[in-house]
């Protein structure tokens, strides 16, 4: 999953930490449906069938390591 953006591998973290794409959306100062295009665009890039698999994928390929979000929450998104 090297191939995905910067902000994709953002949103697969958040993911990956239990967050709605609501939450990420506030929590990244993007529209929801931006959050939305970015989920698709993950599952197009990594032949993904849903979330839980792309989550497993990033859990295996450790993308997530590289990628701490702490520097990226801006506000608290808890809703």
């Amino acid at each position: 999953m090297t191939f995905i953006t910067k902000r994709e591998r953002q949103i697969v973290s958040l993911l990956m930490e239990g967050y709605s794409s609501k939450q990420i959306a506030q929590m990244l100062f993007i529209s929801q449906d931006t959050v939305s295009n970015h989920r698709k665009n993950i599952l197009k890039k990594t032949g993904a069938k849903n979330t839980a698999q792309v989550v497993a994928l990033a859990l295996s390929t450790e993308i997530s390591m590289d990628q701490k979000i702490g520097e990226y929450r801006l506000r608290d998104a808890r809703l």
